[in-house]
């Protein structure tokens, strides 16, 4: 009987840590975030949007610059809102390959 209650424990445990709760260590890509843009949004090389997941549970949005440096915008910030609005409005431009 005290094997099955320690198999049944260790197997909670095990699951609470896949999950973080017991260890809360969360492998979120931004530490800091920024609620402005900052820059001349010329200098942006690309922007990537990382949905909540198992690693983090938030959203993450992260700024690559052309001169190779980098750095995270809070989502929930009023103005990286209002300017992902207007990225999602604008119309995107192709490049057509002709061979």
């Amino acid at each position: 009987m005290i094997t099955k209650v320690l198999m049944l424990l260790c197997l909670l445990v095990s699951v609470a840590f896949s999950q973080s709760i017991v260890g809360g260590s969360s492998k979120c890509l931004c530490k800091k975030t920024r609620d402005n843009l900052g820059i001349n949004p010329r200098q942006i090389q690309n922007m990537e949007i990382f949905p909540p997941s198992n690693f983090c549970d938030k959203m993450e949005i992260i700024i690559n610059l052309k001169r190779g440096g980098q750095y995270c915008l809070n989502p929930d910030a009023q103005k990286i809102r209002d300017i992902l609005k207007k990225m999602a409005n604008k119309p995107r431009k192709t490049i057509t390959e002709t061979a």
